[in-house]
């Protein structure tokens, strides 16, 4: 049997060898594509939300939907495209996800606040494979399709509340526990669009994706956000616009 100090050093070391050895494996993606395609440099802003099973204010008696609202956030990576027309783009992207409760009232959920807006904020290292068609050569639209796998790196729930009562303000931010209540591993679907301005030597890009998860990011028997057991899920979604160069 284990020791309890070997047990409390795999509990504290095991979740960053994970993220080390999923570093490690990007970095040789990098290393590997940089030699065979051409190099996308990306940046814009994501536009998120996250997909329930039911509504998460269900044990409250609460619809919940009035006061949900996107979160946004910023995305930027890099991107290796392989073949002209038609090839394959892989990404190596830093992307934040996450969803907003914002509004007033005094449900019970709320504990007869006045005014609140709570956030749940996932950062994550994505990589999406997609199969990429350019309609002609030069400058010309493009559509794009494929799946993504991503790493959460870090996750914080994020509230400021202010008292009905007092009009006092309370606010704070609190890590997510990931190894009890959230999944560290996202994937899903990813479609888009974009238009390519080539020149001589280095061509602009503009681009729009659509992000569909489906991962369920809580386990089973937990109480966050809702108790989410059986068939219920939380997955994420985000409406992303990009820009950038490729050369």
């Amino acid at each position: 049997m284990l020791e309890n100090r070997q047990l409390k050093f795999i509990v504290r070391y095991g979740g960053k060898m994970r993220k080390l050895f999923f570093l490690l494996l990007v970095s040789l993606l990098f290393v590997n594509l940089y030699a065979v395609g051409d190099v996308k440099l990306i940046g814009g802003l994501a536009s998120s939300n996250f997909s329930f099973s039911r509504d998460p204010g269900s044990d409250f008696g609460i619809d919940i939907d009035q006061y949900q609202k996107s979160k946004l956030g910023l995305i930027g990576g890099i991107g290796f495209v392989m073949g002209s027309n038609l090839g394959v783009e892989i990404d190596v992207m830093y992307i934040q996800k996450g969803v907003r409760f914002e509004g007033s009232g005094s449900d019970p959920l709320f504990a007869e606040t006045g005014v609140f807006d709570v956030s749940a904020n996932l950062d994550e290292i994505s990589v999406p494979v997609l199969l990429r068609y350019k309609f002609l050569p030069g400058t010309s639209p493009y559509v794009l399709g494929g799946g993504e796998v991503a790493y959460i790196i870090s996750s914080k729930a994020k509230y400021t509340v202010t008292d009905a009562a007092t009009q006092e303000t309370y606010s704070g931010t609190e890590e997510l526990d990931q190894s009890d209540n959230l999944n560290k591993f996202d994937y899903g679907l990813v479609f888009g669009a974009g238009v390519e301005f080539s020149s001589l030597s280095v061509s602009f890009f503009v681009e729009g994706r659509y992000h569909i998860g489906l991962a369920n990011l809580f386990k089973s028997d937990t109480d966050t956000p809702a108790q989410v057991e059986g068939d219920d899920w939380v997955r994420t979604k985000a409406l992303v616009a990009t820009a950038g160069v490729k050369f």
